[in-house]
């Protein structure tokens, strides 16, 4: 061979590979993020030299996350995507289609030049502090109609970089729906909670009170799933199977806050975008594509989750309501109810039944008694709360229409009124001690209506202290839904106190609570006058 055709050919072959040759083994990135960042290049912190970072040129995505004390960390994913500008050199003498055939390695394509992440950081969720309510979940759904559930697939990483991933994505599956209750969002929600003190962890069963707890329902209504594969523009070379992909989830979710009660007093939606999760296509990895997959989803959909409650909870609206305490100034603010003493009281069982009702509204039934000669009746907050056209039944069959004169939202009290006269009513107790184990009944209206003015009989097992200012009586008599707002009363037809709740749950049985009868008269300001 001549050796001006041996020169000819190995210049040839050095210039068809000119950018795996000239091309570094690093490229120097700009990376523009918050100025308080830490840089994290596949988990690992990043140097940053003269306002640059180095990221290997080896053919395999990037992962790219800023951390910062007191926010959300921040991820992208990034691969070379872009031909090096020595692949120019490679044209000669072969042409673009060989000179792509021939120079197609590792550092043949350099990521871009800047990439931005953490620009503007969100803060993490501020811990509870001792001011605030305490919040749990009541309900966690989803569901997302057809029209919003999105599986989205693009192919083209660098139109995802230039914008066009819209234009390049398709959707899939449309006919698809998701409709259930739960789900791991309530998993993921808990925990967020529980992380920052919002939920009390002890074990204890009475801790939940209006004064100290809202709830939370989260309804997840639209989803979509986004996936990027990580090839090149020009064409897949044998390198691509390494390049993976990585998917990031958009959410959207209807919050409701409620009340001790589970009254609504607040709803918004939020919208919420999760940073990238990498989806790697290396087989070594010990476990299989899907699972991959399914791991990735499960990181960016908490995410994004954790995104969407990071917002309502810095919402103005749910900072007044982890901090109000209006209800307490409300209620230090009741004046006299005046009530004409009774001339007589229940004295016997037989009339302890006819002084007790059964209150009922449109979505079901308390109990109640007589407190009055003229209709004045003492029932549960809970059982009326919210409701109109109350009824209140008599033993005999009488009904009368019930106007509430006066509720306590945090003693869960309530006084109403109907006309009537000549009544026979209960006496108050007044008595802050009690004596454990003495016997005790109660006349409520447990499960049904056709049960009214049921009798049973029980045993004081204990006085609980709720709270720091709430003390329960604690009952073994049984108790059932219904009986809320029923009288607990000794042997002499005095009122000790007023059914307000029960334990329930597998293997429960006798744990039922009252509210003390000193306290009716005194948190709802009712004065007896001659």
């Amino acid at each position: 061979m001549k050796k001006s055709t041996f020169t000819f050919l190995l210049l040839s072959f050095l210039l068809s590979s000119c950018a795996t040759i000239l091309n570094g083994k690093y490229q120097k990135v700009a990376i523009i993020t918050d100025q308080n960042n830490q840089v994290y290049i596949n988990g690992k912190k990043a140097q940053e030299v003269k306002g640059k970072y180095r990221l290997r040129r080896d053919g395999k995505a990037k992962v790219i996350t800023v951390k910062q004390e007191g926010y959300k960390n921040e991820s992208i994913v990034v691969m070379q995507s872009k031909k090096s500008p020595w692949y120019k050199l490679s044209i000669f003498p072969f042409g673009v289609i060989l000179a792509f055939m021939g120079d197609s390695g590792d550092k043949t394509y350099d990521y871009a030049k800047q990439l931005k992440v953490g620009t503007k950081m969100t803060p993490s969720i501020t811990a509870r502090s001792k001011d605030m309510k305490q919040l749990r979940l009541n309900k966690v759904e989803v569901d997302v109609n057809s029209e919003n559930l999105k599986y989205r697939i693009s192919n083209n990483y660098p139109g995802f970089l230039l914008g066009e991933h819209w234009a390049n994505f398709k959707n899939i599956n449309q006919g698809d729906e998701l409709k259930f209750k739960n789900t791991i969002f309530t998993s993921m929600l808990n925990n967020l909670l529980k992380d920052k003190g919002y939920i009390d962890t002890t074990i204890r069963a009475l801790k939940n009170s209006y004064l100290n707890n809202l709830y939370l329902n989260a309804t997840i209504d639209k989803l979509s799933i986004n996936t990027v594969a990580m090839s090149n523009r020009l064409g897949c070379t044998s390198e691509s199977i390494f390049f993976g992909k990585f998917l990031y989830v958009a959410l959207s979710i209807r919050w409701k806050v409620l009340d001790y009660y589970k009254h609504e007093v607040y709803t918004t939606e939020t919208q919420s975008l999760s940073s990238h999760a990498w989806i790697s296509n290396y087989n070594w990895y010990g476990s299989s594509m899907a699972t991959r997959e399914k791991e990735a989803f499960h990181h960016a959909t908490k995410d994004a989750v954790e995104r969407g409650l990071i917002e309502l909870m810095s919402a103005k609206k749910m900072q007044e309501l982890l901090r109000d305490k209006s209800q307490q100034e409300k209620e230090a603010r009741f004046t006299a109810l005046q009530v004409a003493k009774p001339k007589a009281y229940v004295s016997n069982f037989n009339q302890a039944v006819q002084a007790s009702v059964t209150i009922k509204h449109k979505e079901g039934h308390g109990s109640g008694f007589v407190i009055s000669n003229n209709g004045h009746i003492i029932t549960n907050y809970h059982v009326i709360a919210n409701r109109n056209n109350l009824s209140v039944i008599f033993e005999n069959g009488k009904s009368y229409n019930a106007k509430v004169l006066r509720s306590s939202k945090i003693y869960d009290l309530a006084v109403l009124k109907i006309e009537a006269e000549n009544l026979l009513p209960f006496k108050i107790s007044t008595d802050k001690n009690f004596e454990i184990a003495q016997d005790i009944y109660t006349v409520g209206t447990p499960t049904a209506e056709d049960l009214s003015q049921t009798i049973t009989k029980g045993i004081i097992s204990g006085i609980r202290n709720k709270t720091k200012n709430i003390q329960l009586i604690q009952i073994d008599a049984s108790v059932n839904a219904g009986n809320s707002g029923g009288v607990i009363v000794n042997k002499q037809g005095v009122v000790l106190g007023v059914i307000s709740s029960k334990l329930s749950g597998y293997g429960i049985e006798g744990v039922a609570f009252g509210v003390p009868a000193y306290e009716i008269f005194n948190k709802l300001k009712v004065v007896l006058t001659n």
